[in-house]
């Protein structure tokens, strides 16, 4: 009736690796530290040689709050999204994208650090906030 202790714990430990494996498989590049390639410069190279434009698209509750450049020329840019639960001001800074400060209780929408490629994500959850690196329409 009851399964053999030995035979149990082999059985986690196989369906523990084999979710570790698809997890390294599938998974977006910049979610795992091994993906991708963190000394290549932000945007890849198209065939002319020029970066392909990225931007962010900031979305509060579901709804697009704006669409802002990733530009790796000009200075540094500082949004602040205000939310109906709290506040986060984004820093954009050479083709990359940031949460430098917010209200939220735990602060980890700063901790996620700047992003640039496209399909990384921050997300601040208590704010229902995210912001997602796409390609240039």
């Amino acid at each position: 009736m009851f399964l053999n202790r030995r035979k149990s714990k082999g059985a986690a430990i196989a369906v523990l690796t084999l979710g570790l494996a698809a997890l390294a498989l599938f998974a977006p590049r910049g979610f795992l530290p091994w993906r991708g390639d963190a000394s290549s410069p932000v945007g890849e190279r198209e065939a002319g040689g020029e970066a392909s434009p990225r931007v962010a698209v900031v979305t509060v509750d579901g709804v697009v709050w704006g669409t802002l450049p990733l530009s790796r020329e000009g200075g540094r840019e500082v949004f602040t999204v205000e939310t109906p639960r709290g506040w986060n001001r984004l820093v954009l800074q050479g083709g990359t994208v940031a949460v430098e400060d917010a209200n939220c209780p735990t602060h980890i929408c700063q901790k996620q650090g700047p992003i640039s490629h496209p399909g990384e994500i921050i997300a601040c959850l208590p704010h229902k906030l995210l912001i997602e690196v796409r390609e240039a329409p």
